[in-house]
C-alpha cells in the first residue's frame, strides 16, 4: 500500500508542477479565465489516470478555484491548509463517497520556481485499484482481508464468498490492547 500511494503522491505532484497548472491557477487567483483551461485539463488528467476520482486546484487559503465536479468538491481542514502553505503534502482520512465505496483525500502545495505556495492541489481518490493489488493476499479458506485506520476502524477491500468473522467477533479481535486476535 505504501508503493500505491507513492505513486499517487508523486504523481499528483508532476502534475502540480506542469506550467499549465502554475499559469492558469495564476490566473484563476486573479479572477482570470484559468478556471475553465484548469477543469478542462483536470478532464484530461482524470481519463489517464483512473484512480483519481474529483481533481481540484485551490487557493492558498484552501477555497477551491477549479474542479472536475461542478456538484462536489475537496473540503480541506485548517491544518491541513496550513501543511500545504507550509509546502507540505497532506493525506485525508479514508472515508466512504457517495456510493458508499472507499475514498481517500490527497494533496500537494503547488509552488512557483522561487519556492511560494501558489495554491494546492487535490484529489479524492479510488480505492478500487489498491484493492485490486490486495485482493489476491485474501486467504481462500473464508477469511478476510482488511484495511484499518490508525484509529482501529476497518476499511473492506474484499471478502471470500465463505464469509469471515461477524461485526461482533471482529470487534473483539480487535481489542484496545492492542495485541492481535485470530479467529478460527
Amino acid at each position: 500500500t505504501e508503493i500505491w500511494l507513492k505513486e499517487r503522491l508523486h504523481e499528483l505532484r508532476v502534475f502540480a508542477g506542469s506550467d499549465i497548472v502554475l499559469d492558469n491557477l495564476q490566473a484563476a487567483r486573479a479572477g482570470g479565465g484559468g478556471r475553465v483551461r484548469l477543469r478542462e485539463y483536470f478532464g484530461g488528467v482524470q481519463n489517464r489516470i483512473d484512480d483519481f476520482l474529483l481533481l481540484q486546484a485551490n487557493a492558498p487559503d484552501g477555497r477551491a478555484l477549479a474542479s472536475t465536479s461542478e456538484r462536489e468538491a475537496i473540503v480541506l481542514t485548517p491544518p491541513q491548509v496550513a501543511e500545504l502553505r507550509a509546502g507540505e503534502a497532506v493525506f485525508g482520512d479514508v472515508e466512504r463517497d457517495s456510493t458508499q465505496r472507499p475514498v481517500m483525500t490527497l494533496g500537494v502545495p503547488v509552488l512557483t520556481a522561487d519556492g511560494r505556495v501558489l495554491g494546492s492541489l487535490a484529489v479524492r481518490l479510488r480505492l478500487r485499484s489498491l484493492a485490486n493489488e490486495l485482493a489476491p493476499l485474501t486467504p481462500d479458506d473464508g477469511g478476510r482481508l482488511l484495511l484499518m485506520e490508525v484509529d482501529g476502524s476497518v476499511v473492506p477491500v474484499r471478502s471470500s464468498t465463505r464469509g469471515g468473522p461477524d461485526s461482533l467477533t471482529l470487534a473483539t479481535l480487535l481489542a484496545p490492547d492492542g495485541k492481535p486476535g485470530e479467529y478460527q
